[in-house]
């Protein structure tokens, strides 16, 4: 993987404005993702739980109850104005939603989706 910031390109950007479940209208494949929500006020404290993100595939198998999709069974946490990098062994078309837990005017959430050449 490089460290050419050419190679990282923003796929979604989006303010939530109620706590409640936010889903990227695009599908992604890159296995490699940045993650950052970012608050316009400050806080005294440093680690700020802000959200879990989800990762949801698309099997092409149908339930029992005819739902056709898997969401991986965990969440990763993101922590209000840090930079997050996250990784998927499993190279497939995917969905990512946030559960956030702030929201309102100056927060922001913003996925880059990594399109350069991993070893």
């Amino acid at each position: 993987m490089s460290s050419n910031s050419s190679l990282w390109v923003e796929i979604w950007q989006t303010s939530p404005n109620s706590k409640s479940e936010i889903v990227c209208p695009l599908l992604l494949q890159s296995p490699v993702i940045a993650v950052l929500i970012t608050a316009m006020t400050s806080s005294d404290r440093e680690w700020i739980l802000a959200a879990y993100l989800q990762r949801k595939i698309f099997t092409g198998l149908t339930t029992i109850d005819g739902k056709p999709d898997a969401k991986l069974n965990f969440s990763k946490k993101l922590w209000l104005n840090k930079l997050q990098l996250f990784t998927y062994s499993v190279k497939c078309e995917y969905e990512l939603s946030a559960n956030c837990f702030i929201y309102g005017n100056g927060i922001n959430l913003t996925v880059w989706e990594y399109t350069g050449e991993i070893n």
